[in-house]
């Protein structure tokens, strides 16, 4: 059957993948669109019956109880979902936020370069018959809701426009409200920090190269990885400073765009480098030459020898 787009209710899936979610576990990122869609216009899965409750609207019950359970597990610790503290149901943390914030105005921008293409695309195609023409109208409509990050299975009446600016719904800033938040759950932000910053230096040595993916891979976990054992409050700074030193080393050897990468910040041998040098060591070249130092202790001052008396006096 045919939907009415235009008195649909609909909620917002934000399209950006945070390192935190690629990390999570299939079930968490199969639940969680259900979740989204299942919460009322606050947030709230209202439930007295706990993970068997929420298994039972989610999808139309389709979910078996144990996915659920795994899932929702998983979304608590994260941070995207909080169990009501009378135990009657769970609320998507953020979710009125992100469902109601205004887009920007270079985003609205894009939108319309986006519906332009689509309308275009659409027009391209060969005539239809009389009969699918209102199919075909449903599906430019569709075309159009689906070039933003609105999905047509919602359940909330909000109709403001999506921002491409707020990260994916309700987990952006969780870790500022409710509970306290665990702080390893952070070094997926750090990961993210660390590839605006080097976006931003590869932007810097060629505009038109192609920015690094906001993703998780082998390199982001590495750099994770490194970070763990820092204490917390002085994650941020460690990074930032490795950062700089990476930087400027590659800005005096004149590398090329490439080697601004995450491979190169979080190597296993290329961390400790970045992390105990300087900046200043960087920019004058004597980086590499007080690197070995930093690994093998203080060098000796070089032995010096008092000349004897010239031997025709002996």
């Amino acid at each position: 059957m045919a939907l009415d787009w235009s008195n649909e209710r609909y909620v917002r899936l934000y399209a950006r993948l945070t390192p935190d979610m690629a990390a999570w576990g299939w079930q968490a990122k199969a639940v969680w669109p259900w979740v989204l869609v299942a919460a009322d216009g606050a947030g709230i899965i209202a439930t007295a019956k706990g993970v068997r409750g929420v298994a039972a609207v989610l999808a139309g019950g389709g979910f078996p109880a144990e996915v659920v359970e795994a899932g929702l597990a998983e979304l608590i610790a994260d941070g995207c979902l909080e169990a009501l503290r009378d135990g009657r149901g769970y609320v998507v943390r953020n979710y009125v936020e992100a469902q109601t914030a205004t887009m920007s105005g270079n985003a609205r921008k894009a939108r319309q370069r986006d519906r332009e293409r689509a309308n275009r695309a659409l027009a391209a195609d060969e005539p239809v018959t009389p009969g699918h023409a209102e199919s075909r109208g449903v599906t430019r409509s569709h075309a159009e809701s689906q070039t933003g990050t609105e999905t047509s299975i919602d359940v909330t009446p909000s109709r403001a426009e999506p921002s491409r600016d707020i990260p994916s719904v309700a987990c952006a800033s969780a870790r500022s409200v409710g509970p306290a938040w665990d702080p390893d759950r952070g070094l997926g932000a750090l990961a993210e920090h660390a590839i605006d910053r080097l976006n931003a230096a590869r932007a810097k040595v060629d505009p038109s190269a192609r920015p690094i993916p906001v993703l998780v891979d082998e390199h982001g976990k590495s750099l994770m990885d490194h970070l763990r054992p820092i204490p917390v409050d002085d994650r941020r700074a460690v990074l930032d400073h490795a950062i700089d030193v990476m930087v400027s080393t590659l800005a005096a050897d004149g590398a090329p765009v490439d080697e601004y990468r995450m491979g190169m910040l979080a190597g296993s041998k290329s961390w400790s480098r970045w992390r105990d040098g300087s900046v200043a060591g960087a920019k004058n070249g004597t980086f590499r030459q007080a690197s070995p130092v930093a690994r093998s202790g203080p060098i000796s001052p070089p032995r010096t020898q008092t000349p004897g008396p010239p031997k025709n006096l002996l």
